[in-house]
C-alpha cells in the first residue's frame, strides 16, 4: 500500500494490434461510502465518493475506464496498464505483483494476528478474525486448517436479493440483472470480481456459479476502517471491437526522476555483450595489463549469462594473479567464502579497489550495495544499484538483488518490474531459480487471478 500499483514501464509488445472479438460494456455508478475510523497514521479517508465507471470484458482481458484513466488487465501479457487519457501516456506492472502484494500482506497480518495473541493482547480491529483479513485482500490461505477455521459464508435469499452474511453481518449483497455471462467470457467475470469488484473469495466463487452479471452489488470490507462499496448496473451493450488495446497514438509515462523505468527502457532498446565481445574485451584488458578490469569483466559476464568457459576464465587468472589488485580482490572473496565478515570491513576493501583507475569498478559497487542492505542502508543501497544498471542494464544478478530490496520495502511493482525484465535477459540463470519458484507457487496457490 506504500505506492502505486500502476508504476511506468514500457510494454511495447502491447501496441501490438489484436482481433476484435465481441465485447461487454457494463456501465455502473460507484459510491463508496467509509462507514467508521480510518488507519492510524494514514490521512482520513472522504465520508462519500461518488464516480461512473465503465467495465468492459473480452476472452481475455478486462478493462476499468474513469473520466480520466482507463486501466487494463491484460491476461495473456500478464500486466496491469493504466492509460492517462488526457495526457496520451500509459504505465506497465506485471499482474503478478498485486497477487504477490495481496498475499504478503495477509501472510503479515496472520502473523501480527499470532504474535499479538501469545503476548496475550487484544488483536483489534484490523485483525479480528481470518475471514477479515481475507475478506481485504481477496485471498484465502492455502492452509487446509486455517480454512476449517475459518468456516463458511452463510447465504441467505430474500426475492431477487442475495445476501452473504458472516459473524452476523452482512458482507456482500447481490441482485443479479437479466444479462448472463456468455461461456466464453466466464473467466474474464471471474477476474472482474477479483480486481474491479473485490471481495472475499468463498463469496465471489458463489457469485460465479449464478453467471450473471450484477445488477446492483454492495461489499463490506473491514481492515482498520469500514469501506462499504455499492455498485448499480446503468447500462449494458455488446460490441464487435476490443477496447483491451494500448492506441497507437499513446506513448510510456516515465518520470524524469525515474530511474528504475529507465534502465528498464535502455535494457529494452539495447543488446548485452555477447561472449565472444567479452573474450576480446578481457584478452585487450590483459594485453594492456588492465589485470582487475580483466577479472571484473569476466565477473560482470557472470551477472547476465551462466556459460563462461572455466578453462578461460582460469587462462586469464593464471596471467593476472601476480597483480596487486586482483590479490586484492582475490583475498576480498577468500574473506567472505570461508567467514562472513562484518559489512563495514567488507566495504573498506571495496572501496579501497574502486579507488583504482578502472573501466570495470562499478562491478565492485554490487557487492558494495549488498553490504550496504546488509545495514539496513536500503535507499542507499538502490541508488548503487540503479547507477549500476545505468552502466550496463543487462544484469541480471542486479535485478535480482535490486528487486529483493523492493520486495522488502513493499514496493512489489517495482520488485517484478526488475525481476520480469532478468527473466527475459537470460530465463534460465542459476540467480533466477527462487523467483521462478515464487513465480510458480502463486500461480499454483491463487490460479483465479490469472
Amino acid at each position: 500500500m506504500k505506492k502505486s500499483y500502476l508504476i511506468c514501464i514500457t510494454s511495447m509488445f502491447l501496441l501490438a494490434s489484436m482481433a476484435c472479438g465481441e465485447e461487454i460494456k457494463l456501465t455502473y455508478e460507484l459510491v463508496k461510502t467509509v462507514e467508521k475510523g480510518y488507519l492510524q497514521g494514514s490521512p482520513p479517508l472522504p465520508k462519500k465518493t461518488e464516480k461512473s465507471i465503465t467495465v468492459g470484458l473480452n476472452k481475455n482481458a478486462l478493462f476499468l475506464k474513469t473520466n480520466e484513466t482507463k486501466t487494463i488487465f491484460d491476461f495473456t501479457q500478464k500486466r496491469i496498464t493504466r492509460l492517462r487519457l488526457k495526457e496520451k501516456r500509459y504505465e506497465s506492472v506485471p499482474l503478478i505483483s498485486i497477487v504477490d502484494f495481496n498475499v504478503c500482506e495477509l501472510t503479515n497480518c496472520m502473523a501480527m494476528k499470532k504474535a499479538v495473541a501469545a503476548f496475550g493482547l487484544e488483536p483489534g480491529k484490523m485483525l479480528d478474525s481470518q475471514f477479515n483479513m481475507e475478506n481485504v485482500f481477496c485471498v484465502e490461505s492455502p492452509n487446509k486448517e486455517i480454512r476449517d477455521e475459518v468456516g463458511k459464508v452463510k447465504k441467505v435469499q430474500k426475492g431477487k436479493e442475495i445476501l452473504f452474511e458472516y459473524d452476523g453481518k452482512t458482507i456482500v449483497k447481490f441482485v443479479p440483472s437479466s444479462h448472463s455471462v456468455p461461456k466464453d467470457f466466464r473467466a474474464s467475470f471471474r477476474r472482474m470480481l477479483i480486481y474491479v469488484m473485490p471481495m472475499h473469495p468463498q463469496i465471489r466463487h458463489e457469485i460465479q456459479q449464478i453467471n450473471v452479471f450484477p445488477e446492483t452489488l454492495y461489499v463490506r470490507a473491514s481492515h482498520g476502517t469500514i469501506i462499504v462499496s455499492e455498485w448499480k448496473l446503468k447500462s449494458f451493450s455488446k460490441h464487435n471491437e476490443n477496447s483491451c488495446v494500448i492506441p497507437k497514438t499513446f506513448t510510456p509515462y516515465i518520470d524524469k526522476d525515474d530511474s528504475l523505468r529507465s534502465v528498464l527502457l535502455m535494457s529494452k532498446n539495447t543488446k548485452p555483450q555477447s561472449k565472444m565481445q567479452v573474450v576480446q574485451l578481457v584478452d585487450e584488458f590483459v594485453e594492456d595489463k588492465q589485470y582487475l578490469d580483466a577479472i571484473l569483466a569476466i565477473i560482470e559476464y557472470g551477472f547476465y549469462a551462466d556459460d563462461f568457459s572455466r578453462e578461460k576464465y582460469s587462462a586469464v587468472f593464471k596471467q593476472t594473479e601476480n597483480d596487486e589488485h586482483v590479490r586484492q580482490l582475490m583475498q576480498y572473496v577468500s574473506l567472505c567464502s570461508k567467514n562472513k565478515p562484518s559489512p563495514q570491513a567488507a566495504i573498506k576493501i571495496l572501496d579501497k579497489l574502486r579507488k583504482h583507475k578502472l573501466k570495470k569498478g562499478y562491478v565492485l559497487d554490487i557487492w558494495k550495495a549488498n553490504w550496504l542492505t546488509d545495514l539496513k542502508k536500503s535507499e542507499q543501497a538502490k541508488q548503487i544499484f540503479l547507477s549500476v544498471l545505468k552502466k550496463n542494464p543487462h544484469l541480471v544478478g542486479v535485478y535480482h538483488d535490486l528487486g529483493n530490496l523492493y520486495r522488502r520495502q513493499y514496493d512489489m511493482p517495482s520488485a517484478w518490474l526488475c525481476w520480469d525484465m532478468a527473466l527475459q535477459i537470460t530465463p534460465n540463470h542459476s540467480m533466477l531459480f527462487r523467483i521462478k519458484m515464487l513465480k510458480k507457487k502463486l500461480a499454483e496457490n491463487f490460479p483465479d487471478f490469472f
